[in-house]
């Protein structure tokens, strides 16, 4: 049943991209739309709540964060705009070396 109802809402997915819905194919996708995000919400949920974890994470560790950094091993001031600016406009990107897989040969 499910499944079939995912096969609908393809289709109707790709008919609104392809032409127009009737006002019952837009009420009919919006139906199987609830429907489906219904069905979901089980897997979606815990991954939800983990993405938010994450971020709340990410914005305490920023808020922690030091608002001036010193490093002496540099050959810039990393908290100066301009000489941050200047540094990476004379440098040169080099690539990682890459290493060819066994048993290829080219």
């Amino acid at each position: 049943m499910e499944s079939q109802k995912r096969n609908r809402h393809a289709e109707l997915v790709d008919k609104k991209f392809r032409s127009l819905l009737t006002q019952a194919e837009q009420a009919e996708l919006l139906q199987l739309q609830t429907q489906l995000d219904e069905a979901d919400s089980k897997f979606y949920e815990p991954v939800e709540k983990k993405l938010e974890l994450a971020l709340q994470q990410i914005t305490s560790a920023i808020e922690r964060a030091l608002e001036r950094i010193y490093d002496p091993e540099s050959s810039y001031d990393p908290n100066d705009p301009e000489a941050v600016e200047t540094f990476w406009k004379n440098s040169t990107a080099l690539r990682a070396p890459t290493r060819k897989p066994e048993g290829v040969t080219r």
